[in-house]
């Protein structure tokens, strides 16, 4: 078989995207491994605070034989953009209040999960966008990849959703190259949790989902939590040897980007706590970090004194907007927006890293990929996980490495809390003492992660003639 592979994804390198790192290091590695690769992706999107920031710590020489193909935003998304901007804003001004009562609503209401009008209709927007924007970029994508098929047909094309515009590009290559394998890679499923509330989003996704489970040789996904979900809502038409799960991982050549010098300005005897990433609304919940702090803060004044919390990245307004106690945010250090390396620094600096994920019934597996550059930095996590499931994969994962502590909101909330409290105190009594925190990860089971490792793993299921001949089962 000659090993020919059509990369199509939006997020690559040099992008300043958590996203970006999963395709890039998989082209790193299978470039390594003897493949030829051209990718297609997308410039900058102008609007993304996060993307006009670049990765260098991305970029590798194994890059420099990749063909990569970048298209251009079209011009009309900016005005399109300032339009549904300002839109929204006024939207926002007309339900304002109730906006700012969300927070208190009772905890039954919370438990209830219905989204609110204001919160139906901001996603309704986005929706309506998302739409205009794949389309524009899709249209435009399409001559490249008619040029790409004719002078350099590809075995297989791999195409890593999201946004929708990667998915629609590699099934239309597909239909254009029938005898081309495609391989659809999920870092999320199209269907997300919020979609569950509006009816019209969801049955057109679950449209499009299936007709691209339905077209594709093979099915990627990054958690056995996301290939229960697929499974169960595609019964009638998956077969379960289709849906294999690559999980997203880490390149230890990434260390080398690390500042030592800023790594020795840390300040002594003090523990430090930090999140590098974004936040998404309603999900990533530091309410029993905060609550723990709050109660330290009342029984021990000099503890609180000697714990920081660091955060890195584009959504501090609502980091900040959980911490209720001016006392509390006193502690908080904010770094704003940083590039990778500086984040890769951030975090070896600090003492644990924070996590918040969560685990809900319509949406299982969330694993980022901020998992496996944590797991990497080599300092233990604490993941604060929401949702109204048990026993989330993450737990799992950080269990069986013993990187850390796993606290989840669907379990009996006063018992995490003190589990959380009273591993916070234990580890600034470390920092006093020692320096430094006890840390003995299973090093033998991490090494799985390593992206090098994963990449071979899909080199040989590509290779494979269970693979090669699913088509004539």
């Amino acid at each position: 078989m000659d090993n020919r592979i059509l990369v199509i994804t939006y997020y690559f390198a040099p992008k300043n995207e958590i996203a970006s790192i999963r395709l890039t290091k998989i082209v790193k590695y299978l470039v390594k491994l003897g493949w030829d690769v051209t990718v297609l992706t997308f410039n900058d999107d102008p609007n993304n605070v996060l993307e006009k920031i670049q990765d260098k710590t991305l970029l590798s020489k194994e890059l420099e034989q990749v063909r990569v193909i970048r298209i251009k935003q079209p011009r009309f998304l900016l005005i399109v953009y300032k339009i549904v901007k300002s839109v929204y804003q006024k939207i926002s001004r007309i339900f304002s209040k109730e906006n700012n009562n969300l927070a208190s609503r009772s905890e039954e209401e919370k438990k209830l999960n219905k989204m609110s009008a204001f919160s139906k209709l901001k996603l309704g927007i986005g929706f309506l966008f998302d739409l205009c924007k794949n389309y524009l970029m899709f249209r435009k994508a399409v001559p490249y990849i008619k040029e790409i098929l004719k002078n350099n047909q590809p075995n297989i094309i791999f195409s890593s959703y999201g946004p929708m515009v990667a998915l629609n590009l590699g099934i239309y290559s597909k239909r254009k190259s029938p005898s081309s394998l495609l391989v659809l890679d999920f870092r999320d499923l199209i269907i997300r949790l919020g979609d569950f509330d509006i009816d019209v989003i969801r049955k057109y996704k679950s449209k499009i989902e299936m007709q691209a489970l339905e077209i594709a040789d093979l099915i990627s996904v990054v958690s056995e939590g996301q290939k229960k979900d697929l499974l169960e809502r595609n019964s009638k038409l998956v077969v379960e040897g289709k849906v294999h799960v690559i999980t997203n991982g880490f390149d230890r050549s990434d260390l080398k980007y690390v500042n030592e010098d800023f790594i020795k300005t840390r300040e002594s005897n003090v523990l430090h706590l930090c999140y590098t990433g974004r936040l998404y609304p309603g999900k990533s919940k530091l309410n029993m970090l905060v609550d723990v702090l709050n109660e330290i803060m009342y029984e021990s004044p000099n503890t609180i004194k000697k714990i920081r919390v660091h955060y890195a990245g584009p959504s501090f307004n609502y980091f900040i907007s959980q911490v209720r106690s001016d006392v509390l945010k006193e502690i908080i250090v904010n770094h704003g927006v940083i590039t990778r390396n500086q984040a890769l620094s951030l975090q070896r600096r600090s003492d644990i890293l924070l996590m918040l994920s969560w685990n809900e019934e319509n949406e299982r597996g969330i694993l980022t990929g901020k998992l496996y550059e944590y797991m990497m930095s080599g300092k233990p996590i604490i993941a604060l996980i929401s949702g109204n499931c048990k026993g989330s994969e993450l737990k799992k994962i950080i269990e069986t490495c013993n990187i850390g502590i796993a606290l989840e909101e669907a379990s009996e909330y006063e018992y995490e809390k003190a589990r959380l409290k009273e591993y916070i105190y234990s580890s600034v009594n470390q920092i006093q003492e020692n320096g430094k925190l006890r840390y003995e990860p299973k090093q033998n089971i991490i090494e799985q992660y390593d992206y090098k490792y994963i990449t071979k793993k899909l080199d040989d299921l590509f290779k494979s003639n269970k693979f090669l001949n699913f088509k004539d089962n």
